[in-house]
């Protein structure tokens, strides 16, 4: 799951601009197909890759019995987490001047600048659910993880209301690993068609009301309104976000099943950590800093940033992972 998960993170971030995430860059027009492509991308990868996360550490503590208590969790994700999150959120302040005061850079440095706020969120998901695990009980602890998803809206300090979000997503990783053999049986390529036929009908629908919902939003006078709407918002998110893994998970399951994963897939796997670190680095210097938009105008620059980012961020990475200090941090 993960190397298509890493093109989806690319791609979204490539396409961005035509979303109305990313500022265009000069050069770059208004392109409606390429606004759903950037929709596409961002259907569900930062749930999958939360997903893969919970369903990997899952089996790590159940079946590995790796992490004996939570001081030394707490050591290890502090180090693979939040020390590349503080180092590489001061480089992107600094490189991009992404900041207004020395508050606001102390602040960003916390909670993770630009997109590297997903390690420090990812950081307090590994805790969490490190406490779950020792009392777990689904009946109990997702309709808990439902109601923190609903309050996710609310604007919390460094970013932790992301946690309240994603958590279902972290969750729901380890319930998808503990019941991984049974969900097999339902991996037909009857029921896998079926899937990804629902991720495209819940994609189109929950977008078009998510646009309807963010073009009226300013009309809205009413605060309870207005939570409402950002309310509506991120339960059709989740939604389409849970439609998106279950159909990949379906179909990487059935492949598993029937072929060998090759080395080479393994090991881009291994390098999504550190695309996710430098991917954005890339495309913000090559959109903010360079010549490259106004020379391959609105059609050829999204999917030739697209292809320099993915190139130059797996480089990065296999050449840091041959590292000591790379192999520990990313």
């Amino acid at each position: 799951m993960r190397p298509i998960l890493l093109v989806l993170l690319v791609a979204y971030h490539a396409f961005a601009p035509y979303v109305g995430s990313w500022e265009k860059p000069d050069g770059m027009d208004e392109f409606e197909f390429y606004r759903w492509i950037g929709l596409l991308s961002r259907a569900f990868r930062l749930e999958g890759f939360v997903f893969i996360s919970g369903y990997i550490f899952t089996f790590q503590v159940i079946e590995r019995h790796k992490f004996d208590n939570f001081l030394q969790l707490l050591k290890s994700k502090t180090e693979r987490l939040l020390i590349p999150c503080f180092f590489f959120s001061i480089i992107y302040l600094l490189g991009f001047k992404d900041y207004d005061s020395t508050l606001v850079f102390v602040q960003k440095v916390l909670q993770g600048a630009g997109h590297l706020w997903y390690l420090f969120c990812l950081f307090w998901c590994f805790l969490i659910h490190y406490l779950i695990l020792k009392n777990d009980n689904p009946k109990v602890i997702v309709p808990v993880l439902i109601v923190a998803l609903i309050f996710s809206i609310a604007p919390l300090p460094l970013n932790l209301n992301k946690p309240l979000y994603y958590m279902l997503f972290f969750y729901g990783g380890g319930l998808f690993w503990k019941n991984s053999q049974k969900i097999i049986a339902y991996a037909t390529r009857k029921n896998i068609v079926r899937s990804w036929v629902l991720f495209f009908f819940v994609f189109v629908m929950a977008n078009i009301a998510i646009i309807h919902i963010s073009d009226h939003y300013s009309q809205l006078e009413s605060f309870f309104l207005r939570g409402c709407s950002l309310e509506a918002k991120t339960l059709l998110k989740a939604i389409l976000g849970w439609s998106g893994i279950l159909a990949l998970y379906l179909s990487a399951s059935h492949y598993c099943h029937k072929h060998e994963v090759s080395e080479l897939i393994i090991k881009l796997g291994a390098c999504g950590y550190g695309v996710y670190v430098f991917h954005q680095f890339i495309l913000v210097y090559l959109y903010r800093y360079t010549n490259i938009p106004l020379l391959l105008g609105t059609y050829y620059l999204p999917w030739v940033a697209c292809l320099i980012t993915t190139t130059v961020s797996l480089a990065m990475t296999l050449l840091l992972r041959k590292t000591a200090v790379g192999r520990k941090f990313l």
